[in-house]
């Protein structure tokens, strides 16, 4: 081959190298330019950095997937139409960067639904988005544990929670701009925001938001709160802060509007319990002076501020400091309570009027050298103790005042259990002292004690030396198991028993009931009779030997599992018959015996009816007009027998009206008399084929 078909089979195969290599190129750019992922080759076989991601949601369930999904570290939601909540959605923490864009669409939590937990650290931004209806216990809409959050031109409507109506953020950064909170509700703190985080707020509305304890709109705690160019309308606390509620850290107001915020107890507008500083703001509220819109217990500066009418520039210089003994002290304890006032270079500021007030109580002090007024105080109910100190101020001091809460534990109990004797005898009385005491072993009084005895509880009350007293006969042979229990109560004491034994000795009473089949037989007819034996607690006392005698006719049988000998009888003596029954009696039961009566009739003659009596009976003889009297009529046989479900017929001043008798042969009528006279009244039997 000569050199020139060298050179020519040379270039081709240059060129066919180049031709494969650009082909290769152009398939590489063409499959990353389609992919919503972003993806660096070099890496993605080590796993060392996730990708990117973007989703378009339309409804809760891409929207959750979308926020739980733990596949990638930098995700941008677009929310794409309204979306109807069905759940809690927790934010993934492996989600290191989150932009939602809310499109200015709505997402309704239907009153039962979160809108999003954060517990990562993640940087989490929120833009254009309406969030209405939501419910939880922390922050309906949003429920911030971490990280970092902020809120664009974002609106949230009628959510509630129990903490912070829309937004619970308890640590990390949060910021809030351009964004509107209305109708929120909180039913403890923070109607619209409850904040321990650092926080800036800058050109936002809240309106007509609620909290039932402090803080109508905001309540600010342990975090350093800014907000700057705000308006605040008409929000309400149930306690303090109508608007701001400012506790721990710094508050600064920079050019706000607050017009006709309220609450219930102080600081209208805001209250203010620690360091704060409002400027260039205005403030129209119902109160009178200053310290109704803007209460003061911390350092609070205000410069350049319209307050209902008055510009103000006030600058505090002084401050309390509360502390008491024993911050956790339990029910009993004393604890003196400390005040210390001071100027702003810590100067102690003696023979200075301080206000303590206790749960209510208060006590006017003088300071001393040392600026510090003391009160001791003895804990009565456990639970919070509120405590505040207030300074009324000189023309050279600005008045201050300080709160202090410390949290009280119940009480331990004792209770002592002594009997006037270890042994008894049944029925013999014995006396039963239950004694109350507290920790301090001080009596407690006017508490009840539940004593059980065999079975049974009996109630008395503590007097004042903390003792309850039951006098009892005891009825169970052997020992008895005497228990004493004090329940306690919520918030004083809590509770305790205490246990004794009584060693009851001697015999049990009993009784016997006789029954007869009929109370009138005829002659020459056979009846049965039954004697029941009882102890004296009404328990039947089975295989007993029991003696019945009918007119010297004697039979002695055993009792049944109901406690009755039985026996059958044919009655032949006409006339009035005379029956008894006696049981003898053992180691542990009495003797005892009965008697019953029954006519026997003739078949025919003057004795074949059995004589019957009524016992009339008025429960007032002279009664007023028009007050109603109870007439009863009681029927029985020759020998005390009650004859029941009878008819007998009283007759009132003439008029008559008929009663049938009850189970206890007894017919009773009510009747009111209307006229002032003597009346007479009869009842009367009439009989039937037997009486």
């Amino acid at each position: 081959m000569d050199n020139k078909k060298l050179k020519r089979i040379f270039l081709l195969f240059i060129m066919l190298i180049l031709f494969i290599g650009v082909a290769c190129a152009g398939d590489v750019s063409d499959a990353s330019s389609t992919s919503d992922d972003t993806v660096d080759d070099s890496t993605s076989h080590t796993n060392t950095e996730k990708v990117g991601k973007k989703y378009d949601v339309t409804n809760y369930d891409t929207l959750h997937a979308a926020l739980t999904n733990d596949d990638y570290n930098n995700v941008t939601v677009n929310i794409k139409s309204n979306i109807a909540l069905k759940g809690n959605t927790t934010i993934s923490e492996s989600i290191e960067t989150l932009t939602i864009n809310g499109n200015k669409k709505t997402v309704n939590g239907n009153g039962t639904s979160q809108f999003i937990k954060i517990s990562g650290e993640n940087i989490i931004t929120i833009n254009s988005l309406t969030i209405i209806n939501c419910n939880s216990t922390y922050g309906s809409a949003i429920e911030k544990n971490n990280g970092t959050l902020t809120i664009n031109n974002c609106a949230f409507i009628n959510n509630a929670a129990k903490y912070g109506g829309a937004i619970d953020n308890y640590k990390g950064d949060l910021n809030i701009i351009q964004s509107n909170f209305t109708s929120n509700k909180a039913n403890e703190n923070g109607g619209a925001i409850r904040n321990y985080g650092e926080t800036l707020i800058k050109s936002s509305s809240f309106s007509n938001n609620r909290a039932e304890y402090d803080g109508g709109a905001i309540y600010n705690e342990e975090g350093d709160l800014t907000i700057q160019d705000c308006d605040f309308n008409s929000n309400y606390a149930d306690d303090d802060g109508g608007a701001i509620y400012h506790d721990e850290d710094i508050l600064s107001v920079e050019a706000c509007q607050f017009k006709n915020n309220s609450a219930y107890d102080d600081g209208n507008t805001i209250y203010a319990d620690y360091s704060t500083k409002i400027t260039n703001s205005r403030i129209y509220d119902s109160s009178d002076e200053l310290d109704e819109s803007v209460y003061r217990s911390g350092t609070v500066n205000i410069i350049n501020t319209i307050i209902n009418g008055e510009n103000i520039n006030k600058t505090d210089n002084t401050r309390i400091a509360i502390k008491a003994s024993n911050s956790t002290p339990t029910v009993d304890d004393e604890v003196t309570i400390t005040a210390t006032l001071t100027d702003l270079s810590n100067k102690k500021l003696a023979n200075q009027n301080i206000t303590l007030r206790i749960n209510g109580r208060e006590y006017n002090l003088k300071s001393n050298a040392n600026g510090t007024v003391s009160q001791k105080y003895r804990i009565t109910m456990g639970g919070l103790q509120n405590i505040t100190a207030h300074y009324i101020g000189t023309d050279s001091y600005n008045k201050s005042s300080a709160k202090l809460q410390i949290n009280a534990k119940k009480s331990s109990t004792k209770l002592t259990l002594k009997l006037s004797q270890t042994r008894a005898e049944v029925n013999e009385e014995v006396t039963i002292n239950a004694t109350l005491v507290n920790q301090k072993n001080m009596a407690i009084a006017g508490k009840d004690i539940t004593f059980t005895i065999s079975g049974k509880n009996y109630t008395a009350k503590t007097n004042a030396n903390g003792t309850a007293t039951l006098k009892h006969k005891p009825t169970a042979l052997g020992t008895n198991k005497i228990t004493a229990k004090y329940v306690g109560d919520n918030t004083t004491y809590t509770s305790s028993q205490a246990t004794a034994n009584l060693n009851v000795t001697g015999r049990y009473d009993t009784k016997i009931m006789i029954q007869a089949s009929t109370i009138a037989p005829l002659a020459n007819t056979r009846i049965t009779i039954k004697a029941t034996l009882l102890d004296q607690n009404d328990n039947k006392l089975y295989n007993r030997y029991v003696n019945i005698k009918v007119d010297g006719d004697s039979y002695t049988t055993k009792t049944n599992d109901d406690g009755i000998a039985a026996i059958s009888y044919n009655m032949t003596n006409v006339g009035v018959n005379t029956i008894t029954a006696k049981y003898g009696g053992s180691q542990y039961y009495t003797p005892s015996n009965a008697t019953a009566k029954i006519t026997t009739r003739a078949k025919s003659g003057t004795n074949s009816k059995v004589d019957t009596r009524i016992v009339l009976r008025v429960s007032d003889t002279s009664p007023p007009l028009n007050r109603p009297v109870t007439i009863t009529a009681t029927l029985t046989d020759q020998n005390n027998n009650k004859l029941t479900s009878q008819n007998i017929t009283l007759t009132i001043d003439g008029g008559k009206h008929v009663i049938k008798g009850d189970n206890n042969a007894m017919a009773t009528y009510n009747y009111t008399p209307r006229t002032a006279k003597n009346m007479t009244i009869t009842a009367k039997y009439g009989g039937n084929s037997i009486f």
